[in-house]
């Protein structure tokens, strides 16, 4: 086991123990917000023939100047659509179009009178013809595995008729908070006592991440840590402590982790808020051990647990980190490699970032509307208002 690794080393040791996970078939229609497990290709030209793009008349000829007039037919029966000449046929937005069609005029840009239509604007070969495999050509890749299943997946899947997708597999999470004064959120903590908003708030993130937490549970002892930490090893794919990193000089969750016969890559990562943190595996169970304290364990989320959930579901772990101007500045020097929290946004071409509020790693006040990590390096000193920083975007 390793002792008080980079941060970046920490990531990679992480990202390299990562189980894999198996795929599932489910309707097109229950789909939406899963990853694709596979690629998808088109099974024909989109579309199959060619097609008007709006409501109007399908002419023969390829080019009309203003004034031009053509003489309207009753449409055919599809099997016999054929113009020629001066003909015109009325087609519908999305319709087949007559054999010999050179060109479509919209409607609103006819007259019609006396059973001929009169073009009112040049009309030049192909307008407003939708051609066979425009969108796409039979063979074509649609999707690639690893691809977020959102609105225009679904769509472009529903055209190929795709009626069942292959999708990743939810990692599935369990969480223990360790702690001799935490009592779960929904009971009333006693004189010494706290309620567990660590448990909670992890597996909310969980399930915003893709992730589904089939447990969360808190331990008032090593005894009773053990206990259930045994069964949730063999319930999920990744098992978050958090909490017993460090008290007392002794870092408890280690020596529950170790007595499971965890094997622990590393203990110690650094960094503000969050040293106190581990990981390591039972079996093809990940675990990680994160700090206790409510914003020390929201960031070590971010920075080890997030990229977890995105490998496994196929997607790129790597966050966004862009350069962004603090505009409120943080007035204290940073020993080690320090994260405070902020609430980042785009304005008028550039980011910018702004220091929240409460960031003692004890307070959750932080926690609201934070959406980046504000990353100083160690020895940083205090951040005037509008100076340049990098964040990570979360």
């Amino acid at each position: 086991m390793l002792f008080d690794v980079s941060l970046e080393q920490a990531q990679s040791i992480i990202l390299s123990k990562i189980p894999a996970l198996a795929s599932e078939e489910l309707p097109l229609m229950e789909s939406f917000g899963r990853v694709l497990a596979a690629d998808y290709h088109a099974s024909h030209n989109l579309p199959l023939q060619a097609r008007s793009a709006v409501d109007g008349y399908a002419l023969a000829m390829d080019e009309a100047p203003a004034g031009s007039s053509f003489r309207l037919i009753d449409t055919p029966s599809s099997d016999d659509k054929v113009i020629s000449g001066d003909q015109a046929i009325f087609v519908t937005t999305g319709g087949s179009l007559p054999r010999g069609t050179q060109a479509v005029v919209p409607h609103e840009k006819t007259l019609l009178q006396d059973g001929k239509i009169n073009v009112l604007e040049i009309i030049k070969p192909g307008a407003n013809i939708k051609t066979s495999g425009e969108d796409y050509q039979e063979g074509e890749i649609l999707v690639t595995g690893g691809t977020p299943i959102d609105a225009g997946v679904v769509a472009i899947l529903a055209a190929f008729g795709y009626s069942q997708v292959k999708v990743r597999l939810r990692p599935r999470a369990a969480v223990l908070a360790l702690g001799n004064n935490i009592v779960p959120f929904q009971l009333s903590p006693g004189p010494d006592q706290l309620r567990d908003s660590n448990g909670p708030m992890l597996a909310a993130l969980i399930a915003q991440d893709g992730g589904d937490a089939v447990s969360v549970e808190v331990a008032d002892s090593i005894g009773s840590a053990e206990v259930i930490l045994q069964r949730l090893l063999s319930q999920a794919d990744v098992v978050i402590c958090t909490g017993g990193t460090y008290a007392q000089g002794t870092d408890e969750a280690r020596q529950v982790l170790e007595s499971l016969g965890v094997d622990l890559f590393y203990w110690g990562v650094p960094i503000q808020p969050g040293s106190h943190h581990g990981a390591g595996r039972h079996g093809s169970t990940l675990v990680l051990a994160l700090s206790g304290n409510p914003a020390a364990c929201a960031v070590s989320y971010h920075l080890f647990a997030a990229p977890v959930w995105r490998s496994l579901l196929g997607l790129s772990p790597q966050q966004q980190l862009v350069q962004a101007k603090c505009t409120n500045g943080f007035a204290k020097k940073s020993g080690s490699r320090r994260f405070v929290r902020g609430y980042a946004g785009y304005v008028d071409g550039s980011w910018q970032v702004e220091v929240l509020p409460g960031q003692k790693p004890s307070m959750l006040k932080s926690l609201l509307n934070c959406n980046a990590l504000i990353d100083l390096p160690a020895g940083t000193p205090a951040v005037g208002i509008d100076e340049e920083v990098t964040i990570w975007l979360l």
